[in-house]
Parts: C-alpha cells; sequence; structure tokens
C-alpha cells in the first residue's frame, strides 16, 4: 500500500479509482463531498482545467513509490462556488488506485492579500529614497543596521554596538578624516537621549568596496517602557549632499525584480548555510522562457520574470530571501521551514502561482518553472556543494518533464562526485555525477562487450542523461549509416555528415577527440561545420573519431547540447571517451 493511508491526513484525503470514482476517504473528505461522493470527482473540476486534471491522473499511473503530482485545480464547493485547491496525487503501489489530497488556498490568498495590502504601506515609507536603517537598544547594546526593501530585509550588521564601533575603525571602513565624527555618533547613540543627525563618509553599507556619503539621523522612541532608538541611514553625494536615489539598485537588488542581486543573495546564503542551521539553497528557472520572449517579445518577457519574482518574494516572504542570479534564473534560501513537508509546501506554491499567472495572455501555454532543493545539515553543510546539489536537482526536475519541484535525496538520486575544486558558483555549473548513473553506464558498457551493439539506445541514453547534454548521434561504416542516436525522435540530415572529414578540421582532433565549448568559435575558421552545427542547434559539442581494424576513420560519435553552452568538466570528457573507444571496439568486432 506504499504507506498511503487516508485517515492519517490532517487535510480531505481520499482513496479513488483513475476515473476518479470514490473507493474509500477520511472524514474531511467526505465532508467536503457531501452528496457528491457519488459521482465522479470530475463533475465538480471547473472545466477549464478538467483537462489538466485528467493528465495529471494519466500521469499519476507512471508515478515510482513515493513521488507524487500535484496541481492548482479549481473545485466546486458545496454552495456552488469555485475554490483554488491544491490537489496532490500519488499512485498506491500494486493497485489500481490513486491517492488524492486537497489543500484549500483560496481561503490562503485572500488572507495573504489583505496581509500584503497593510504592508505595501510599510514598503512604501521604509522604501523611500533606497535608506537603510538601524534599530538600537541601549537594554542590550544592541545595534540592527539594515536596509529593507520589497518584502526584503538584509542584515548589515547585528551585534553590540561597542563591537561594530571597534570592527568599524579597525578595517578602516570610516575615512580617516571622519572618524572622530563617527566616534560622536556611537555616543551619542549609547546615551540614547537626543535626536540628531550626522554627516561621514565611509565604506559601511558596500562591506569595504568602495566609499559613499552617509547621512545619519537619530530617533529615540519609547516602545511599552523600552527604550529604543530608531535611526535612518541615506547614502548621499558628499559634496552637495543630495541623497541618491538608487543606491539599492546598485548595490544589493536586481533593477528588474528588485530581489536581491547574485552577489547579495551569494553573501546572505553563506551567512545562513552553516552547521545547525535549518536552510535550504533552491534554485528557480522559468522553463521554455525563450519561447516566451519569441512569442510574446521582451517585453511581456520582463513581465514574466518581475511577476515570477513576487510570486517567489510572497511565497518566502520573512522566511528567507531570493536573488537572481541568471536571465530567468533565482536562487532562493529559506530558512526554518519546518520539514521537508514544510519545504515542500513553499516549493508547491511557488510553482503553482507561478502556473496561475497570464492565463489571458498565454492561454493554454500556461507559464511554468522548474525548481530544485538541498538541505543544509541533510546533504551538505557548504553552500557551494548544496547549490551545485540544487542545481543537479533542478536537472532531474527539467528531464523529468518541467512543471515540478526536486528535492534532493540520496536514496532516490545517490551520492554525487564533485568534479572541479571551484568555490565560485558562476563557474563550472553541472560538474557532479551520481554513483547510481555512473554505475549505470558501466554496466551498459560491460553489456556492450559481452553482447554487442543491442543496448546502444539504452546506453546513449544515459550517457546523454549523465553528462547533462541534449543528444547523441553515431555515424559507422564506409557509408557513414546513423547507427545510434538519442532522443529517438531528432532528424540528423543524412547529406551532413560527410562536412566532418575534411582534412583541415579533422587536424582540431587530439587523440581522436574534439571538444568545442561554444560552437561560434568556428564560424570564421570552420564556415562549413559551423553552419551544419547551427542549422542542427549545437551550441556545445563533443566529437570522437571512429576507425575500423586498420586505424582509418570509419565513423564518428557527437555529443551535442543545444539548450544551454557547457563547460564539459573532465569527467563527462572521460566518459565520453571511454564510452566512445569501448563502443569502437565492438563495431570492430562485429565487421570480423
Amino acid at each position: 500500500m506504499n504507506g498511503l493511508n487516508v485517515n492519517t491526513s490532517i487535510y480531505p484525503a481520499a482513496k479513488f479509482t483513475f476515473s476518479l470514482t470514490l473507493y474509500e476517504a477520511n472524514g474531511l473528505m467526505f465532508r467536503f463531498l457531501g452528496e457528491r461522493q457519488y459521482s465522479s470527482l470530475y463533475k465538480i473540476v471547473r472545466e477549464e482545467d478538467l483537462e489538466r486534471m485528467r493528465t495529471a491522473v494519466d500521469r499519476c499511473r507512471e508515478l515510482s513509490p513515493g513521488e507524487e503530482i500535484d496541481e492548482c485545480i479549481q473545485l466546486q464547493n458545496q454552495q456552488g462556488e469555485y475554490e483554488k485547491y491544491f490537489v496532490i496525487l500519488r499512485k498506491y503501489e500494486g493497485e489500481d488506485f490513486v491517492y488524492l489530497e486537497l489543500r484549500n488556498i483560496s481561503g490562503n490568498e485572500k488572507e495573504t492579500e489583505g496581509l500584503k495590502r497593510r504592508l505595501a504601506v510599510f514598503e512604501d515609507y521604509l522604501t523611500l529614497n533606497g535608506k537603510a536603517y538601524f534599530l538600537y537598544s541601549p537594554e542590550d547594546d544592541r545595534f540592527h543596521l539594515f536596509w529593507m526593501d520589497y518584502s526584503q530585509m538584509v542584515d548589515i550588521c547585528n551585534q553590540p554596538l561597542q563591537e561594530w564601533r571597534r570592527k568599524t575603525v579597525e578595517k578602516k571602513y570610516v575615512s580617516d578624516r571622519d572618524v572622530s565624527v563617527f566616534e560622536s555618533f556611537c555616543d551619542t547613540l549609547a546615551r540614547a537621549n537626543s535626536e540628531q543627525s550626522f554627516i561621514f563618509s565611509g565604506k559601511i553599507l558596500s562591506y569595504g568596496d568602495s566609499t559613499d556619503g552617509y547621512k545619519i539621523r537619530m530617533i529615540p522612541r519609547d516602545y511599552k517602557g523600552k527604550k529604543l532608538v530608531l535611526g535612518i541611514w541615506a547614502v548621499i553625494n558628499i559634496k552637495t549632499h543630495e541623497e541618491a536615489d538608487d543606491y539599492l539598485e546598485g548595490t544589493f537588488v536586481d533593477s528588474l525584480t528588485k530581489t536581491l542581486n547574485k552577489k547579495s543573495i551569494t553573501e546572505y546564503a553563506l551567512k545562513n548555510v552553516k552547521p545547525g542551521n535549518q536552510t535550504a539553497v533552491a534554485i528557480v528557472d522559468l522553463d521554455y522562457f525563450k519561447n516566451v520572449n519569441d512569442t510574446y517579445g521582451h517585453l511581456f518577457g520582463d513581465e514574466v520574470i518581475k511577476a515570477a519574482s513576487d510570486v517567489m518574494k510572497s511565497v518566502v516572504g520573512g522566511s528567507g530571501m531570493v536573488g537572481r542570479i541568471g536571465g530567468d534564473e533565482f536562487l532562493i534560501i529559506l530558512k526554518d521551514y519546518g520539514d521537508e513537508p514544510g519545504l515542500r509546501s513553499y516549493l508547491r506554491s511557488i510553482k503553482a502561482n507561478i502556473n496561475m499567472l497570464f492565463p489571458e495572455r498565454v492561454g493554454e501555454n500556461r507559464l511554468s518553472c522548474s525548481i530544485g532543493a538541498a538541505q543544509c545539515g541533510v546533504d551538505s553543510n557548504d553552500f557551494n556543494e548544496l547549490f551545485r546539489i540544487a542545481d543537479k536537482a533542478l536537472y532531474i526536475a527539467k528531464q523529468k518533464g518541467r512543471n515540478r519541484f526536486v528535492i534532493y535525496d540520496v536514496q532516490k538520486h545517490g551520492k554525487f562526485h564533485m568534479t572541479d575544486e571551484s568555490g565560485d558558483m558562476t563557474e563550472i555549473r553541472d560538474s557532479f555525477f551520481s554513483e547510481k548513473d555512473l554505475g549505470q553506464i558501466n554496466k551498459y558498457l560491460a553489456d556492450m562487450i559481452l553482447d554487442g551493439r543491442g543496448c546502444l539506445p539504452k546506453l546513449l541514453e544515459q550517457v546523454v542523461h549523465t553528462v547533462m547534454a541534449d543528444r547523441i548521434v553515431i555515424f559507422w561504416g564506409e557509408d557513414r549509416k546513423l547507427i545510434g542516436k538519442y532522443p529517438q525522435d531528432f532528424i540528423w540530415e543524412s547529406d551532413e555528415q560527410d562536412v566532418f572529414e575534411d582534412e583541415d578540421y579533422l587536424s582540431l582532433f587530439k587523440d581522436d577527440l574534439m571538444i568545442c565549448t561554444n560552437t561560434n568559435f568556428m564560424e570564421y575558421s570552420q564556415r562549413r561545420v559551423y553552419s551544419v552545427l547551427k542549422k542542427q542547434g549545437v551550441l556545445s559539442c563533443m566529437q570522437f573519431l571512429l576507425r575500423d581494424g586498420e586505424g582509418n576513420i570509419c565513423g564518428m560519435a557527437i555529443l551535442e547540447a543545444c539548450r544551454n553552452r557547457i563547460s564539459f568538466p573532465k569527467l563527462a570528457i572521460q566518459l565520453f571517451g571511454n564510452m566512445c573507444r569501448i563502443v569502437n571496439a565492438v563495431l570492430i568486432n562485429e565487421l570480423r
């Protein structure tokens, strides 16, 4: 039964046939259905959502134990009104039944909208002129300097005032000529008894990167018997004393989405991903975003990116931060999310709400996203490694068909082997491999040696999946016949493979291998080869020359990346080269 029990759920849950006829349910589901329990659940699905519901149920048949599908569907309540529900589906192992759970989100949406309206007033006040803020508590000498923008608050300092004062002077974060003004500011703040302003210059907000002018105003307040000092910390032109309106966007914030920029979200992650902290790293990628730009234009594409970022910020709220790290790629750092079901709830909400964006504009071409996540303390305590693991989980989500989230699970996905020493997430991506994937390749290679090329299709599919490329083709024989490819529906024009036999081009190969991380480099030096690769949409590739028993070139294997350019890590190059050598040996043996 896979451990599925409708009576243990705190939500309406039931066991249905695949036609969504009720078989067994808990009390909450019975109360929700009422007299409607005797007809198919499809009867109360909004007509516009019927096809998506049927597709989700059909997909459920193919699920493995432990996997689930979720959809945001509108269902009719007993008052005849449609409300939004997360519909979560799992398959019973060995049975033709589906486990279905409902989570009403209409009430949450109304409550969230009310909170957002009230919060907007507060945000409008806080974000005027791009200021930073501080709060000082004389009671415990706690000084909290932060900036806040668009629902996100980032700490610049949160420590005892005297400790911060000492470190700021030691690091020379205040201009030498203004140290006395800074010391006077700290002394006045510690007394907490007067409203004053100070002007000095330093590198405090930029973490030592650049010198800015600061205008600081402190305002003592008594809050229910507790004395506090509130403060506004503005960036100014030190000569004119004019405030810099866009300072936050230049230093911390992405200008389009108003999320953290790449530098800031990385710094935030490094501070929060550490042993003992419950923190999750999630990478969100909008599915087929290039098609959005190509179909609807870049202005609408910007609208989509901004709306998607607003969804993420709204869902994450005070539980973490959102940052934009690429064109349509975001990094989310979640804190104190409870447990894995809690993390799933956050990710599911992001996915479902992005699905609901711009329905009047995109119609059936629903917007969607893929998400990969990893957990501090579970998968690693190092941010850079967690980022890579989350990136691998994102890849798995895409391989499974996109529009889903995958939380890395060592039992399902295997351990990852890191293959570069870089500590910078901006360098080689996808440079780690699952033991499960590596073992599967070795198995298929052994099968080929023993049984011949019968398992070649499975081997090629596994190599493409492991190396995270898009397709592979193998040509062999005097007529350069196409003997293997993945995916199977890919069509390579039969009259084009001879282009790779040009002597000038073959001189680029070393030990029968040629690696090209950017095919644009061939545009002028290898025009004909470049035109063929461009026609096939190839951005990066590895090619290997196959030879007959006499050592003459007799074919070629080509591994291609078409969606993103790849800097192939060493292990990927070794995998491809070893596969080609074994395949070549098997093909030569078949000629004898």
